[in-house]
């Protein structure tokens, strides 16, 4: 940016009374999805998940603290 240019007032139109103002979306007309409503398979793979799939550590000097 190189420079401003002010404008004098009452220069510029002024906006109508809807106009740029942004609408909300709709809600949605159907529950939402959760893991809760989710399917038996899906939490039957999730529990095989959980066991096969070892917790990885954030840190490893906090896995070691916790070790001692």
């Amino acid at each position: 940016m190189r420079g401003l240019r002010i404008l004098a007032p009452g220069s510029v139109s002024t906006l109508g009374s809807n106009d740029g103002i942004l609408q909300a979306p709709e809600a949605p007309k159907e529950p939402v999805k959760t893991r809760e409503m989710a399917s038996d398979g899906y939490h039957r793979a999730l529990a095989a998940h959980r066991q096969a799939a070892p917790p990885s550590p954030a840190d490893l000097a906090i896995t070691e603290a916790v070790e001692r």
